[in-house]
């Protein structure tokens, strides 16, 4: 992985760096992989991390989430608005 991440600054001029174990346990949660490389020119996104904490936010705000409830339309308010 270090190799890696340094090819990728030298050569191709990418920012990049590698990650040893334990520390993607700190990027993703899992101690499933023994390194990686972090790419500072592409962004990513855990969908079911994105998920989880947009459900928290919502709660926190008083909201009420209704599981297994299918969108059956979007209207567009006349301030902006969507209900």
């Amino acid at each position: 992985m270090a190799r890696s991440a340094e090819v990728l600054a030298k050569k191709l001029e990418i920012e990049s760096y590698a990650v040893p174990q334990p520390g993607p346990r700190n990027y993703i949660g899992a101690d499933f992989y023994r390194g990686g490389t972090v790419r500072i020119d592409i962004g990513g996104l855990h969908p079911a991390r994105f998920h989880a904490e947009l459900l928290r936010v919502a709660l926190a705000s008083g909201l009420t989430v209704h599981s297994r409830t299918p969108v059956t339309s979007i209207n567009r308010e006349g301030d902006g608005s969507v209900s």
